[in-house]
């Protein structure tokens, strides 16, 4: 039998979707207090989406960081200078060449179009406006982007630790 990859963005999906509203609560106090510059960014373009659609991206947050702790990788505390890095690096693209539905600029296509799919299930973005989109899909990208590189940075640290 192959060694299959196992595919923890979907696993995180399934088991958040399962929590109990008081888990997710949880999870979000814990979130908060392990990730204030994100959340704050989060909280900070609430006046630009739904409700639904603003839920969507917390919850985007909190199923990318439960997949990396199922896969026991460390997830530290992205800064906010990383945060306004990564926002001026995804704004700098051209946006007359960007369409709603391009997942290419996420440096994570799969984790991108997993996290997203949700998104236009459990909210009103399939009905949004496409300016409306284009945001959520640089919003999500954004921390996706933010998350991952606070990772790859945790795991080198790791390994330099054990030379």
């Amino acid at each position: 039998m192959k060694n299959q990859k196992r595919d923890f963005i979907s696993e995180a999906i399934v088991e958040y979707d399962g929590l109990p509203a008081e888990e997710q609560g949880k999870l979000l106090i814990q979130v908060l207090e392990d990730q204030p510059y994100l959340m704050g960014f989060i909280t900070n373009v609430e006046e630009e989406f739904s409700d639904s659609q603003h839920e969507a991206l917390v919850e985007s947050l909190l199923i990318l960081t439960n997949a990396f702790i199922a896969a026991t990788v460390p997830v530290g505390m992205v800064p906010a200078q990383l945060i306004e890095e990564i926002i001026k690096l995804k704004t700098d693209i051209d946006e007359e060449s960007i369409e709603v539905e391009e997942v290419e600029l996420s440096d994570s296509p799969k984790v991108f179009e997993d996290l997203r799919a949700r998104a236009v299930l459990k909210s009103d973005l399939a009905e949004a406006k496409a300016e409306v989109q284009l945001s959520f899909n640089l919003m999500l990208d954004v921390i996706i982007t933010a998350v991952e590189r606070v990772v790859d940075y945790e795991i080198s640290q790791l390994e330099k630790a054990k030379k």
